[in-house]
């Protein structure tokens, strides 16, 4: 994927992502890790598993070239979601925090 696609692809995630934690603070419910919320993301994006599934390792595969290449925030992404090749699983609070920064 192109680095915009790739980049608007992880701000519209953590946009959904912040939304659906607050959904889930109020009703609640327990947070959805970042794994789990990208691949649920992924299924509402593109309605079939097989399909969101085939665009899930596109992404992947995207990130961790951009990542690789030094981009701060695909690095971060990546720690996130537990992809990072380099540095570690970033866990969900973590996340939690950097989305009400956001």
């Amino acid at each position: 994927l192109p680095s915009k696609s790739v980049f608007r692809t992880v701000q519209d995630i953590y946009r959904e992502k912040a939304v659906a934690d607050a959904v889930d603070d109020r009703e609640g419910n327990e947070r959805q890790t970042v794994p789990q919320f990208v691949y649920d993301y992924m299924l509402t994006k593109y309605g079939l598993a097989t399909l969101a599934e085939k665009n899930l390792v596109v992404l992947i595969r995207s990130l961790n070239r951009y990542a690789g290449e030094g981009s701060a925030r695909v690095r971060l992404f990546t720690r996130f979601c537990g992809i990072s090749k380099t540095e570690a699983h970033l866990p969900l609070d973590c996340a939690s925090a950097v989305l009400a920064f956001l």
